[in-house]
């Protein structure tokens, strides 16, 4: 699949970031959902169409789309909130909001039902935590909020299970803030949803991405991660 944004060419006001795929509409094909830097845009690719758009007060840290209620519905993480969209005729509109920083979201399957909960990364500069809600009612409903130890840079949802999945993390150890040649170490932990490590992996060669650890599951073949760094792109199979 290729993905064509349009648009005048050194278009400055243009800050493209975080992008997805999703098929959002239920249509059978990926859709694209990104953000541009307040704005958050969903395009069927297929069709070449807009699904919705919506315009926050700031910047877009990350958001995580899906479906609920048979609808295209997205998470985003801005400022210190999260809120919760649902999109009905091409417009996205805001079911509901709570005030939460969140550096990171992912969807996972935190308990031993077939319903996701939504996982929250949150850094700040005193500590950080891994924090899940359920998403009933297209409402945030907190159940478990843990600190982390470890710098956390990305996370990832180890897709081998459907129930009380874990999660693998890039993690920093030192707080080296050079931005070439630093004295940091950097590693790949696999740990339960509740922040508890279970292996960790021996040195990175460089420093993790944001958004650079993807994993995926092939039957047969097994798990398979891929991550990239200042100076490395690596397949773990």
């Amino acid at each position: 699949m290729i993905i064509v944004f349009t648009g005048k060419q050194w278009d400055y006001n243009s800050n493209i970031g975080i992008i997805k795929a999703n098929d959002i509409n239920a249509d059978g094909f990926e859709d694209a959902i990104y953000a541009d830097s307040k704005e958050l845009h969903a395009i069927d690719v297929q069709n070449q169409i807009i699904i919705s758009n919506y315009t926050f007060d700031s910047q877009i840290t990350d958001f995580t789309p899906f479906r609920v209620q048979d609808k295209p519905s997205v998470i985003v993480a801005f400022d210190n909130k999260l809120s919760f969209l649902t999109s009905n005729n091409s417009v996205f509109s805001e079911q509901s909001f709570i005030n939460q920083s969140c550096n990171r979201l992912e969807l996972i399957n935190y308990d031993t039902n077939t319903d996701l909960e939504l996982m929250c990364l949150q850094k700040n500069s005193n500590k950080q935590q891994l924090i899940i809600y359920k998403l009933n009612d297209l409402t945030f409903t907190e159940v478990a909020r843990n600190d982390i130890d470890n710098i956390v840079l990305d996370i990832a949802i180890d897709p081998t299970t459907d129930q009380q999945q874990n999660i693998f993390l890039t993690v920093q150890t030192g707080t080296d803030s050079a931005w070439y040649d630093d004295n940091n170490s950097y590693q790949i932990k696999k740990s339960t949803a509740d922040g508890n490590i279970i292996w960790s992996s021996p040195a990175l060669v460089g420093k993790p991405s944001s958004h650079g650890l993807k994993t995926r599951y092939i039957a047969g073949k097994g798990l398979e991660l891929m991550i990239s760094t200042t100076n490395m792109m690596y397949w773990i199979k």
